[in-house]
C-alpha cells in the first residue's frame, strides 16, 4: 500500500531533492523559496500569521530550516497515545483527512486547514491519542 501510494505521489508531486539546479541556489535563495512554499499554510495560523507579517524575516528561517512536506498514505501513524516526541512536530494538515482518537476513544476528524498536535511545540508533551 504505502510503496504503491509512494509511486503515485512522485508521478504527481515534484519532490525537492529531485530537482538538480536546486543545489546549486544560495542558501539564501533556498530559504526565500521555501518561505514561498510554505507560508501559505500557516497564514490560517493566528500566531504564525502574525509572525509572516510582522517578522518575514525570522519566518523565512523557520520556514527554511523547521518546516517539510510529509507524505503520508491513507491509514499510515502519525503518532500514537502516550508517545513523547524527541524532536517536536506540529502537523499542518494540507489535503486529505486524518482522524484523532482519544485514549478514551472518542474520534475527530481533521482536513486540510487544521493544526495538529502543536501544544508539542511549546511544552513538554506526551500525546494522549493516535492520529491516522
Amino acid at each position: 500500500r504505502n510503496a504503491l501510494h509512494a509511486i503515485s505521489m512522485q508521478e504527481h508531486v515534484l519532490q525537492e531533492e529531485s530537482v538538480e539546479l536546486l543545489h546549486l541556489v544560495s542558501e539564501p535563495l533556498r530559504a526565500e523559496l521555501h518561505f514561498e512554499l510554505y507560508s501559505p499554510c500557516l497564514d490560517d495560523h493566528g500566531f504564525f500569521s502574525c509572525l509572516i507579517t510582522e517578522y518575514p524575516e525570522i519566518m523565512s528561517k523557520v520556514c527554511h530550516q523547521a518546516l517539510k512536506i510529509t507524505e503520508v498514505s491513507a491509514g499510515d501513524p502519525i503518532f500514537h497515545a502516550g508517545e513523547k516526541p524527541d524532536k517536536p512536530k506540529l502537523y499542518v494538515i494540507t489535503q486529505g483527512e486524518f482522524k484523532y482518537v482519544t485514549m478514551q476513544g472518542a474520534m475527530t476528524r481533521a482536513f486540510a486547514g487544521h493544526f495538529i498536535s502543536e501544544a508539542v511545540l511549546w511544552t513538554t508533551w506526551t500525546h494522549v491519542g493516535f492520529l491516522v
